[in-house]
Formats: structure tokens, sequence, C-alpha cells
């Protein structure tokens, strides 16, 4: 728990502060996607899974919400978790359809590609 905390707490530095727009966004989105990379092991997957939805609905902004969701369903996928990444990536479209700036993510490939293999 100490650790996926640690890890919530750097998740503003890689999200970015302030109102974000369509590059801000994409810079976002490649920052958390990178953290997602580096968790190439079960316990390093589910650690970043846990920060990224530790306090999720905090997160005032629908934008920053739906890029937390939409990795931490690309985790559930690296887990074998296949019910929880499709759950998430949901709601990751949903958030992301409430934001005014365009999703720099393509959640609906995800889950088109998601419910094939399933």
């Amino acid at each position: 728990q100490a650790a996926a905390e640690h890890v919530h707490r750097s998740l503003p530095a890689l999200l970015l502060t302030g109102d974000l727009d369509a590059n801000s966004a994409r810079d976002a989105a490649g920052n958390v996607e990178s953290l997602v990379i580096v968790a190439d092991t079960p316990f390093l997957a589910q650690l970043c899974r846990d920060a990224l939805l530790l306090d999720i609905d905090d997160e005032p902004d629908p934008l920053r919400r739906g890029i937390r969701y939409f990795y931490a369903a690309t985790l559930d996928v690296r887990l074998r978790e296949y019910e929880l990444a499709l759950g998430h990536g949901v709601l990751a479209k949903e958030e992301l359809e409430q934001s005014d700036v365009p999703s720099p993510l393509d959640v609906q490939r995800f889950l088109d590609r998601l419910r094939e293999s399933g």
C-alpha cells in the first residue's frame, strides 16, 4: 500500500498541472504510458495499476481520469484480468468523452481488440 501511495503521489507530475490542451494531453498520456511500460513484472504492474486507481474519484478533470482508467486497463490486460480491463476501458471512454479536449487515446480501438480476443 505504501508503495502504491508513493507512485500515486508522482501522478500529478506525470499528468501535468493546469488545464490540458490537445498537445499537453498527449504529453500527459505519454508520461503515464512510460510508467506503464517500465512496469514489466506482475508486481510492478499491480503496483502501478493500484496507484492509478487510488483516489481516482478525487481527480476533478475527466481527461486525467480517462487517461488513468485507460492505462489501468492496459495493466489489467498485462495481468490477464480481462473483465477488469473491459470495465476500466469503458470508464476511460466515458471520462474522455466528457472532456472538451480531444482524447489522445483510441479507447474504442482498445475495447474492440479486447472484445475480439475474449
